[in-house]
């Protein structure tokens, strides 16, 4: 199918993934809370992915039983994919364990949702999300404490795990995409065109990127249609990286498109703040949800700082996006890992 937004008519998206802030607010649906028995499970599971030395990355649901919590993951993943298009479990286990520990709850109990893959062409597979600017490496955003503009991560659904809070803001912002669209679709639909046509992405990185290209030789629309729906790609660094590094120029329409999304993104109707709590984890289907951050201010101690397990899921069973949609040159969007991996 092509990526074009298949919406002719250009009649408003109605579907339960649409909604506004307020409609997030008065509603706890999207919440799952760990009771004491899966506590233990959790605990087991650990135990025994140990005992039997696996890997956390090799780790399959099958390696990491937790029955009392299958139903609740069936229902996660009915959220992700036909309800919210976000999800929220809360009280899974901090204290008493160390970073490598969490890193492995964080993808076994990812494993009943998806399937885990890497985040760059190096191969990681958990994202330390916490601020580096003591180490000079900030290349990507999320590893400063300045705040993050609406966007979606290049994987189907994001998991981002709370170990520990800033000092002060910091807190996690989500909108819908398709009420975005609506939105747009409503007060500028000439923007919308725009929108559909897409920018070309520029990567920050030649490492990895397929036959040296850093820049897409097509144009990635932030609005396509998969599957019979309407689906977002919206990646604001990436596009306006190429007219930064002076590679890439933006006509006055396309800038304005960008400029205006991103207001719309940040709006109080549409944008619901969520203060993530130590021990929640928060599930994002990117196709349908933008996500950011307000700044934040952080502790000085490095073991004090605010903390964040980023995982990546690849949802095998949702259909995959068309090529026109695929922004990263050097890595597999559709397999979940580097270009160079293919085949092996």
């Amino acid at each position: 199918m092509a990526a074009t937004a298949q919406n002719s008519e250009q009649t408003p998206v109605s579907a339960p993934w649409v909604w506004s802030s307020a409609d997030i607010a008065s509603s706890d649906d999207w919440i799952y809370r760990i009771s004491p028995d899966v506590l233990g499970e959790i605990n087991q599971a650990v135990e025994g992915v140990k005992q039997r030395g696996i890997a956390f990355e090799t780790i399959t649901r099958d390696d990491f039983p937790l029955p009392g919590l299958e139903a609740d993951c069936t229902a996660m993943r009915r959220d992700l994919h036909d309800g919210c298009g976000f999800c929220l479990i809360k009280g899974v286990p901090v204290d008493g364990y160390d970073d490598d520990t969490l890193s492995l709850i964080h993808w076994g109990i990812g494993a009943h949702l998806g399937v885990g893959v890497s985040q760059s062409y190096r191969g990681d597979k958990i994202g330390h999300v916490t601020d580096m600017t003591h180490t000079g490496d900030t290349r990507r955003a999320y590893r400063s404490p300045g705040g993050l503009m609406m966007h979606v991560d290049p994987v189907d659904v994001v998991g981002l795990f709370c170990l520990r809070k800033a000092r002060a803001g910091g807190e996690s912002l989500i909108s819908s995409s398709l009420a975005i669209y609506n939105t747009i679709l409503a007060e500028r639909p000439d923007l919308l065109e725009v929108l559909n046509r897409g920018y070309r992405y520029h990567h920050a990185e030649k490492e990895g990127i397929l036959d040296g290209k850093q820049t897409t030789d097509h144009r990635v629309p932030v609005f396509g249609a998969c599957d019979g729906r309407i689906v977002c790609k919206y990646v604001p660094f990436t596009i306006s990286r190429g007219a930064t590094d002076g590679v890439l120029t933006h006509s006055a329409e396309e800038a304005e498109a960008f400029a205006f999304i991103d207001e719309v993104a940040s709006r109080p109707n549409i944008r619901y703040e969520m203060d993530l709590e130590v021990g929640d984890i928060q599930y994002l289907n990117n196709r349908l949800v933008l996500h950011g951050r307000h700044d934040y201010q952080d502790f000085e101690r490095l073991e004090e700082k605010r903390h964040m397990l980023r995982l990546w899921l690849k949802m095998e069973e949702w259909p995959a996006l068309p090529q026109a949609m695929i922004s990263r040159p050097g890595y597999d969007e559709q397999r979940g890992m580097p270009v160079a991996a293919v085949g092996e």
